[in-house]
């Protein structure tokens, strides 16, 4: 597959795939493992990714008990998370777009960033429908307020969460 991309015969973007495969090679190779004929060499040091896999691992498992510890994931049976939105990829997007409104200032002050954020938070989170003449109502947000300060408010557009229900 390395040829294929380095040969122009796969997009650019398919790196990240070839590598998740060779990393899964590599895995189930260790899970299929035995005596090497060969010098007896310790081969673990070599295996670096396994360290990242591990603390990926365990931080999503920290991350979903966490998450079901919450009083309103609990009253959700069917709640599942999509881990594709915790990708670095939307958090480089972010970064990318809020460097952009800099003029790809690649080092903002904090002020810088504040307004950057803002406008690109002001600017997404409040879109107006392509199909519609004016913008949404959002007298909902005022009249679902809850009143007891331990419960979370659920986020205006559900759709650009990480999290979906079955």
């Amino acid at each position: 597959m390395e040829t294929y991309l380095v040969n122009n015969k796969l997009e650019s973007s398919s790196k990240e795939t070839i590598d998740f495969i060779e990393n899964m090679e590599k895995l189930f190779d260790i899970f299929n493992s035995s005596r090497s004929k060969k010098e007896q060499t310790n081969v673990t040091n070599r295996m670096k990714f396994i360290n990242g896999w591990l603390v990926s691992i365990t931080g999503l498992l920290l991350l979903w008990k966490d998450l079901k510890s919450t009083r309103s994931l609990n009253q959700q049976q069917n709640y599942v998370l999509y881990t594709a939105r915790l990708n670095q990829d939307y958090l480089e997007n972010l970064f990318c777009t809020l460097r952009q409104q800099n003029g790809n200032n690649t080092n903002p002050t904090p002020y810088q960033f504040l307004f950057a954020f803002t406008k690109f938070f002001l600017l997404n989170y409040f879109q107006q429908s392509v199909i519609a003449n004016c913008i949404n109502d959002l007298e909902a947000i005022l009249t679902q307020m809850p009143t007891d300060s331990d419960i979370d408010i659920s986020t205006l557009y559900a759709d650009k969460t990480p999290f979906q229900l079955k």
